[in-house]
Formats: structure tokens, C-alpha cells, sequence
């Protein structure tokens, strides 16, 4: 049986795909191992709800799942951190970042309606840790 010419281009490809480094192939778009810590600012115990940052390429917001407990919620006491430790953000490597965190804050008979809190900008790499403090908004 005789392999095609047409067919031996893309079989080249593959090979040296399956051959070169992940890295090299794909690029290092993923900003790995970044610990995240997020400190409340505020005089209320607090939930947080959603973690998300925006990928610069697409313009859209990614969540961050499956950080917050069982039932997804995050309770934070006045003047306490909870530590996201070890994300790897997809497609921001070395980009200008910033994350919107979503957190409903204690009131009398319960918590607040959700509040979003966009955070500034800044440069994710690899292996950091990045401080968010998350502070009173109107209610």
C-alpha cells in the first residue's frame, strides 16, 4: 500500500510534536502555582462567593471553582485570610491581570445581597502570592 505525499507533512508534525516539550508546542500561557490570599477589610464577617480574573486575549472573566467549601461559600472573620493556594490561571502568564471578587457581608438576620469588588490591576507570574483585601462597600 503507498502512503500519500499529501499525508507525510502532517505526519511530520506529528512526530515532532509528540518529540518537543509541551511548552515548547503550546507556550507557557498558563501562570502556574500562584497562591492567592484574600484578607477581609471590613468590620463584618463576611461570605465569599466567586473568585474570577479576566483572560486579556478573549475579554471575558474565567471563575476560579472549586476553592470555596462544600457549599461553595468562603466565611471570612474581621481581620482574617483564607489562602487559595497553588492555582494555575489559565492563558495570563506574565499579563496584566486583575481579579472581581464576589462576597456578601454579615447583617442582622443574615448576609447582605452579593457585592462585587474589582481589584487592580497587576502582572501574574508564576509561583507568586497576591493579596487581596477586600473592603466595606455600600450595602
Amino acid at each position: 500500500m503507498k502512503t500519500s505525499l499529501f499525508f507525510l507533512p502532517s505526519l511530520l508534525v506529528i512526530a515532532l510534536s509528540a518529540w518537543m516539550p509541551p511548552a515548547a508546542v503550546a507556550g507557557s500561557e498558563t501562570c502556574k502555582n500562584v497562591d492567592i490570599r484574600l484578607k477581609n477589610g471590613t468590620s463584618r464577617e463576611m461570605k465569599v462567593t466567586k473568585l474570577q480574573y479576566l483572560e486579556p486575549d478573549k475579554g471575558q472573566y474565567k471563575t476560579e471553582t472549586g476553592v470555596f467549601g462544600i457549599d461553595g461559600e468562603q466565611n471570612i472573620s474581621v481581620g482574617r485570610t483564607f489562602t487559595i493556594a497553588k492555582r494555575d490561571l489559565e492563558k495570563v502568564n506574565n499579563e496584566q491581570i486583575h481579579f472581581v471578587v464576589t462576597y456578601r457581608l454579615r447583617v442582622d438576620n443574615g448576609y447582605s445581597l452579593p457585592i462585587l469588588q474589582q481589584m487592580p490591576n497587576f502582572k501574574c507570574t508564576s509561583n507568586m502570592l497576591k493579596e487581596v483585601v477586600l473592603t466595606e462597600q455600600k450595602i
